[in-house]
């Protein structure tokens, strides 16, 4: 995956702005799934100091695949952005899709408040064995 994302972060995150989130939530796909662009690690910083406040997700399931030296780490925001929350998961590296297990990383404040919807996304022993 070598695609740049062409969209400009800086409208998005004005539409963002005026617009109700799903949840109070957004979420950013990096890469995007299936066509494979990605914001520079610049563009996601504009994007993210643009839509300062609100609750991001960003899903990095699909990272790992890609090559470029300016695809960013979305984890290195976080002393920035404490409202961030990134999602990754095994399951696309590693070749266990089936398993269908993940890790977020956040903010502990941020973490704690997903947690408590822990019950509908528990992954079992044996996943966890597996992975």
């Amino acid at each position: 995956m070598r695609r740049k994302e062409s969209s400009h972060p800086e409208k998005t995150g004005r539409a963002l702005g005026n617009q109700r989130a799903l949840q109070g939530r957004d979420v950013v796909l990096r890469p995007n799934n299936p066509t494979g662009n990605y914001w520079s690690r610049d563009t996601l910083k504009v994007f993210l100091d643009e839509v300062a406040g609100r609750q991001i997700v960003v899903d990095e399931a699909y990272g790992e695949f890609v090559e470029a030296g300016d695809y960013p780490d979305g984890m290195s925001r976080f002393a920035y952005h404490p409202n961030l929350v990134v999602f990754r998961t095994f399951s696309k590296m590693y070749g266990i899709a089936r398993l269908r297990i993940g890790y977020l990383a956040g903010s502990m404040e941020v973490v704690n408040v997903i947690r408590r919807t822990g019950v509908v996304y528990s992954v079992t022993v044996w996943k966890k064995i597996l992975a």
